[in-house]
């Protein structure tokens, strides 16, 4: 009676069942134990892949909001860029990852198991994955590119006309539009700290 072809990982399963598991019931086990690997290889998606996948697209920024969510602009905020994505870092929020995906893919996203739509986002199309394992590393890609595509559609003129200037220059005009910015929020913050001592002495 021949041995037959060795299967490999069986030995590793025999020495830790109990003798009166028959090798069937190992081989069944151990394909069970290899297709279940191949699937979570599949669903092998995280916050590092996504970020990979976004950085990629052109105009892409990146940016961190509110305390622990990594949010992903087609084009710098500061002159008028939009948001399309987003992740959770620290698993304390609702799901992994947010996405635009338009009002008209909304009804058929969320009819899938793991889907939800965006607290506070869901009425400008978005959407809420629960899980990384709800959709498959194509999936993935593709949502996040149509996210993107339809992000930059929307953008203002003007915005749009900044993003096709060559790098150099537009890095230059972001930097000075992010000057700008800073320097109208200190006018603010001193204007609002002068009423305030203002009211003070007036009170006293």
């Amino acid at each position: 009676m021949g041995t037959g072809a060795a299967v490999p990982g069986l030995r590793i399963a025999i020495l830790t069942k109990s003798p009166d598991t028959s090798a069937g019931e190992l081989r069944s086990e151990l394909l069970h134990s290899r297709a279940t690997g191949i699937r979570n290889k599949l669903s092998a998606m995280d916050n590092e892949r996504i970020r990979e996948i976004c950085l990629a697209l052109p105009y892409v920024v990146e940016t961190l909001n509110w305390g622990h969510h990594l949010v992903y602009w087609t084009g710098d905020r500061e002159i008028g860029g939009k948001m399309f994505a987003m992740t959770d870092l620290d698993g304390t929020g609702t799901g992994v990852l947010w996405f635009h995906c338009g009002k008209e893919r909304f009804p058929e996203l969320v009819e899938r198991d793991g889907i939800i739509g965006s607290p506070y986002l869901a009425r400008a199309g978005w959407v809420t994955v629960e899980r990384w394992d709800v959709l498959r590393p194509r999936e993935y890609e593709d949502e996040l590119r149509c996210a993107h595509a339809l992000v930059f559609e929307k953008l203002p003129k003007r915005t749009k006309a900044l993003l096709g200037l060559p790098e150099k220059e537009r890095a230059r005009l972001i930097r000075e539009r992010k000057k700008v910015l800073k320097d109208r929020k200190k006018n603010v913050s001193k204007g609002t700290k002068s009423k305030s001592k203002s009211r003070k002495g007036t009170a006293s």
